[in-house]
């Protein structure tokens, strides 16, 4: 009930005034004084008339007090008086503990959580000035003690989720040993762990019951794996409760292939080998975590395979198309051709065993998709024999065959030691092999790679790069004829190995020796976006094993190196999820609550006010007056402040000029870049009729970008590439007329470093042909007539879309690009401590900057104005109207 809560005033010195009003009284009864009469004989005759509307003396003294009581009505609104919740409502002089599972499980609603513990803390501090905040949180190895609101504020700002669930055994080690009391608010990720009630044990004494639990509002849910059938694919999902039916699949460039309804647990969902083939990860619709997003392992994919048709021989059960089938339909989707080979259906593999030779158009075939980057595989036998050169040879063979054994068999014949990094390494050979015969290169001088040696020395497989394509060939035959390879997995298991690299364009992580590094190059965000931000995020070092898993500093993603590839998901190694078993606290929520009053007072104060006037002009009353105060009141009902949250990104006013700058993972970046606009911003201010309303900080992968003119972006002085989602938002917001300002700072470091950082970070952007500014550009009259454009440094040098490339229909002949060398933010910003960087100390060249950039700012907000000669007689006239020239 409202009866419940206390009244808190968020401006209390507004309250001094109420003093006021008693003296405002006392004076309203004295000065001025009151009116005499005074009887004058001339007059006299007059006494008896009467007025059509008594004048009284002075107001009366019920209208007196209302109209004081209607200035206490304003004044107590000016104090901004909120009703709050009891419990939040208590001025608690005790030291805030504030546990925080910043995880992959609170991922889903990590930036509400922010927004409701700056709130938190604001009305915190309204009630206790000294507060102090004491956080923990995953990987926190020591508790954080914040001094101010502010810096508590801060702090929360830059809590990124882990891609991990917090252990609470981390918790226990840093809370166990605390022996003061805290009110302890701890944010809840509701997933049990074994050591919860230890857990809250502690909480509960470290609190003395004044504990308060966010819960959350989501449920959570990962993919554990997802594996590739012949059919479709079968996703194991399990979550903490319900949570969205719907799993959607995307391909190349974050492309949706297709999105299919699922039910609780794991699941078959059906779906062709083509899209497969095509998807690349997979996520669950409404989580926006790491471990919601999975990626598929090429490694796990069913390649499409092309083979010969099997023909009707005497023997068809000994053939070589018999046993490559056979194998084929193990690893992935087998299409047999007879004739003329299916290159449309883009195979990732084609195998052949021991044929003839191909005609003319069919080997010219072949040579092409290998040289587009195909994969064939042939086998050798007595057919081979026919002819000692073929484009299908890996080399010239020799014309009789290698006997290895009178009586088939050989004993002791084993697989000679394969060389590093082999894609077979992690084969279990037996102890023996059993080959009659097979077919040797002619000459050991060539360009083919001897893969596989028999222990004798004889090659069992070699391949020869054809283009981008490779040519496998194995030296014995496939059916039981010259060996039984085919008879036994190890077959089996080399077909694999080299199918599966067609599909992953590497080899596997798990093949390494130890101390190889494998660094990441795409990971999934703690939203559940692929990024190519790789920035602070470590390598893995082999040996990888089934039990390598995501941590605080390997997040899930796709890691390379030595030519290997890891894909590793942040869900596989967590089996099960349980709700957890929360004691009884204070809930976060209700005990944020608030009812802002100052609103209802200023609508009660407006209703008084009406009266008051109706009052005064009642003899004067007429319907048409009482309409346009009904009006009125309507129309002030809708006008009046109402309580509501913060205003977001998307919520603000459209009409609003902000300068706006990309936020980087580097915050002293971001720092620099705002410090360096707040400069810019006065003097657009002071000068021209641009009135800035403000500075933001936009996330590409996320906030609306359209809505603002040009945006600013300082590079971080290291190589930092851009997320998938934020480099197709740029290239967008580019296309439909924005402006993407990029400050290189190049000539603050050697050059090669400055083209690296730029080149990591335009990665994807569709950069159109730039060239330095020209003479007749309008950048340098927009506003200032300018030679050169300097910055922090003199020579710096500005560059643009060529005039020749400029597309005048998309952008009105506005370059979507400006890049410049010459760290601008740090010319443009005023020199103050509070800064964190050195501003330029030379006037003159600070003053050419600041031209620098209002002629930037001016190009993008009028365009080619200046440069339309269509218009310029008119545009001349009215300037002279006007007293310029």
């Amino acid at each position: 009930m409202i009866f419940n809560y206390s009244l808190q005033f968020l401006s209390p010195i507004a309250l001094f005034v109420l003093v006021a009003l008693p003296i405002i009284y006392i004076v309203s009864r004295f000065v001025p004084k009151p009116p005499k009469s005074i009887n004058f004989g001339a007059i006299f005759i007059l006494k008896n008339i009467i007025a059509p509307r008594p004048i009284p003396k002075h107001a009366p003294l019920w209208l007196k007090i209302l109209r004081l009581f209607l200035a206490g009505i304003f004044i107590l609104a000016c104090a901004m008086p909120i009703l709050q919740n009891p419990n939040s409502a208590k001025i608690i002089s005790k030291d805030i503990l504030l546990v925080i599972d910043d995880d992959v499980a609170n991922a889903n609603e990590f930036n509400q959580i922010k927004n409701e513990l700056k709130n938190f803390i604001d009305i915190e501090s309204t009630k206790n000035n000294a507060l102090k905040l004491v956080v923990q949180n995953c990987n926190s190895k020591t508790l954080n003690p914040i001094n101010s609101p502010q810096n508590a504020k801060n702090y929360i700002d830059t809590i990124i989720p882990k891609p991990i669930i917090c252990d609470k055994g981390n918790y226990i080690k840093t809370l166990g040993d605390i022996r003061e009391n805290y009110r302890v608010i701890y944010i809840a990720n509701n997933v049990n762990q074994l050591n919860d009630a230890k857990f809250f044990e502690i909480l509960n004494r470290i609190s003395n019951g004044d504990l308060i639990i966010r819960r959350p509002n989501i449920n959570f849910a990962i993919i554990e794996s997802a594996n590739i059938e012949k059919n479709g694919l079968r996703l194991n999902i399990i979550s903490n409760g319900q949570f969205s039916k719907k799993i959607t699949i995307f391909g190349e460039n974050s492309k949706v292939l297709i999105s299919n309804n699922i039910h609780n647990g794991g699941n078959f969902i059906e779906i062709s080998q083509n899209i497969l083939r095509m998807a690349q990860y997979l996520k669950i619709e409404g989580q926006n975590n790491a471990a919601a997003t999975y990626i598929i392992d090429a490694f796990n994919r069913r390649p499409l395979i092309l083979t010969p048709k099997a023909n009707s021989s005497d023997q068809p059960l000994l053939s070589d198309a018999n046993f490559i089938n056979s194998a084929m339909e193990i690893i992935g989707d087998v299409k047999n051709y007879e004739g003329k080979i299916d290159f449309k259906a883009a195979p990732n593999a084609i195998i052949f065993g021991d044929v003839e030779n191909f005609d003319d158009v069919e080997t010219n075939a072949l040579m092409q998709y290998l040289k587009n980057g195909g994969t064939i595989i042939r086998f050798l036998g007595p057919k081979s024999l026919s002819k000692e050169e073929s484009p299908f040879f890996t080399a010239p063979i020799n014309l009789v065959p290698h006997i290895l054994s009178t009586g088939f068999a050989v004993e002791n014949l084993s697989i000679a030691p394969l060389p590093k990094n082999s894609i077979f390494s992690d084969i279990e050979f037996p102890q023996k092999i059993n080959i009659g015969q097979s077919i040797l290169l002619k000459s050991a001088n060539n360009d083919a790679k001897t893969l596989i040696n028999l222990s004798d020395g004889a090659p069992l497989l070699s391949m020869r790069e054809i283009g981008a394509g490779k040519l496998y060939m194995f030296h014995t035959s496939a059916a039981p004829i010259w060996s039984d390879i085919g008879l036994s997995n190890l077959q089996l298991a080399f077909l694999k190995r080299i199918i599966l690299q067609t599909s992953a364009k590497a080899i596997p992580a798990s093949t390494l020796e130890a101390n190889v590094i494998l660094r990441p190059r795409i990971v999934i965000d703690e939203n559940g976006n692929l990024s190519k931000n790789t920035n602070g995020i470590k390598p893995f070092i082999t040996p990888i094993t089934n039990q390598t898993k995501v941590d605080n500093d390997h997040y899930a993603g796709i890691y390379e190196g030595d030519g290997a590839s890891l894909v590793i998901n942040a869900g596989t190694n967590i089996k099960e999820l349980k709700p957890q078993n929360l004691p009884k606290s204070q809930d976060f929520e209700n005990d944020t609550k608030s009812l802002a009053l100052y609103s209802y007072l200023l609508f009660f104060g407006f209703i008084l006010l009406l009266i008051d006037n109706m009052i005064l002009n009642l003899p004067k009353f007429s319907f048409k007056k009482a309409s346009g105060i009904v009006s009125a009141l309507i129309i002030f009902a809708f006008l009046i402040p109402h309580p509501t949250n913060a205003q977001t990104k998307s919520q603000e006013k459209s009409d609003d000029i902000k300068l706006t700058f990309l936020i980087t993972p580097d915050n002293i970046t971001n720092e620099q870049a705002k410090a360096g606009l707040n400069g810019i911003s006065q003097i657009l201010r002071r000068r021209t009729n641009i009135e800035p309303s403000g500075i933001i900080g936009l996330d590409p992968s996320k906030d609306e970008l359209a809505k603002h003119p040009i945006i600013y972006w300082l590079l971080p002085k290291t190589s930092q590439s851009l997320p998938l989602e934020a480099v197709q938002n740029l290239n967008k917001y580019m296309q439909n007329g924005g402006i993407l300002f990029i400050d290189t700072r190049g000539l603050s470091m050697e050059p090669k470093r400055a083209q690296d950082i730029l080149k990591t970070a335009v990665n994807g952007l569709k950069i159109p042909p730039l060239e330095k500014v020209p003479p007749e550009h309008v950048l340098k009259k927009t506003f200032y007539i300018l030679q050169n454009f300097p910055g922090f440094y003199s020579n710096a040098s500005l560059w643009v879309q060529s005039d020749a490339t400029t597309n005048y229909s998309a952008n009105d002949g506005v370059s979507p690009i400006i890049i410049s060398n010459g760290d601008l933010a740090r010319a443009w910003a005023q020199k103050t401590p509070e800064n964190g960087f050195d501003a330029i100390n030379d006037d003159f060249a600070h003053e050419l900057s600041l031209r620098v950039g209002i002629n930037i700012y001016l190009y993008a907000l009028t365009g080619q104005y200046k440069a339309d000669q269509v218009h310029v007689r008119s545009l001349l006239e009215r300037f002279n109207t006007k007293g310029r020239n």
